[in-house]
């Protein structure tokens, strides 16, 4: 897996295809991460604690996910319009376009 970790600038998953950040996220590190269109599925616990989390950017569909990925984690989802798969909410988060960021 690839990732983009500066500090100044939002972190990018470059590839990956069943996505599981524990080895590039700690707990309490990243407000945000844009995960790419190549990603097909969340794995179990992936953002598991991740309290700084507060919004993750979707780039393709909507992938396969554990229903506990999110377990101790608050963030807001962000997709393309164009994405499919999308619903009101993933995992039992909120799901927004990309256009309603702050």
């Amino acid at each position: 897996m690839n990732t983009s970790l500066n500090p100044h600038r939002q972190p990018t998953v470059r590839s990956a295809a069943n996505f599981r950040p524990a080895a590039v996220l700690s707990a309490a590190c990243l407000p945000r991460i844009t995960i790419p269109d190549s990603v097909t599925s969340i794995g179990r616990h992936a953002f598991n604690s991740c309290v700084s989390l507060t919004s993750i950017t979707f780039l393709g569909d909507a992938p396969k996910v554990a229903d506990d990925c999110f377990e101790g984690a608050t963030p807001t989802i962000y997709r393309k319009p164009e994405a499919k798969g999308w619903g009101d909410t993933f995992a039992d988060r909120p799901v927004k376009l990309i256009s309603e960021k702050p």
